[in-house]
This record gives C-alpha cells, structure tokens and sequence, in this order.
C-alpha cells in the first residue's frame, strides 16, 4: 500500500521592517509505503536564524491542524501524540527545513503545509 503526501504551499509572507520571505517546494507530492521514511522539504527565502517554522497537516475531510513550529532548539510539538511521529530540523544553510515521518502509516495521508514568520512580528503585536 502506498501512502500519497501532497504537499502544496506556495506562500509570500512579509515581516514587520517590510523584508519578504518566500517559501516553495521541490516537489508538489511524495508518495511512500507503509512504514518508510518520508521527507518534507519547505525552503524559505529571506530567513534568519531567528525565525520561526510551523508545519501543519491537514486530512482528507478534515480541519487544518497545526503539529509543530520551532526556531532553533527542540520543536513545539501540539499533539503529544506527534512527538514521535514526526523529526523536524533546519538543513546547515538555514533556509531549508524538512519535516520527517519515519515510518509512514495510513493515517498520514494529508496535505502538508508549512509558514513562517521572524520574531519581530511577534514582538511586536
């Protein structure tokens, strides 16, 4: 059985001192068997260190769900449940990070998404 990862996101967000971030993918799916490794790639323009990376899912017939969101350190996780499930790390570069299921089930058939903001909007609102 084979599990379909869509992922779609194509967004432009904007920080408060106006310097854009662009986030795009390689690829607009990824399909893998049951208990293989699938890897999710959001590659941001215009990020800093500081920023903060969410990723979110969203099922079939379902709501929009946030799982994670990190900067640097450990990851945020909103499910407990998602704490094994899911690995998530920012590639050397900065601009590029990947969201990991390590061994893929039925259950993780969903569009993936992920956004990111600097903390300058967070503090400033």
């Amino acid at each position: 059985m084979f599990i379909q990862f869509h992922i779609k996101w194509h967004l432009s967000l904007f920080s408060v001192d106006g310097e854009a971030q662009k986030l795009t993918q390689p690829q607009m799916s990824i399909t893998r068997g049951e208990r293989k490794t699938a890897r999710i790639e959001c590659h941001v323009v215009g990020f800093s260190e500081n920023d903060y990376i969410h990723w979110y899912r969203q099922k079939p017939d379902a709501a929009l769900e946030r799982i994670l969101y990190f900067s640097t350190g450990n990851p945020v996780f909103d499910q407990v449940s998602d704490r094994g499930k899911f690995e998530v790390r920012k590639e050397s570069s900065g601009s590029i990070c990947i969201l990991t299921v390590p061994r893929t089930t039925k259950s993780d058939t969903a569009t993936y998404y992920c956004a990111a903001w600097d903390d300058t909007v967070l503090e400033s609102h």
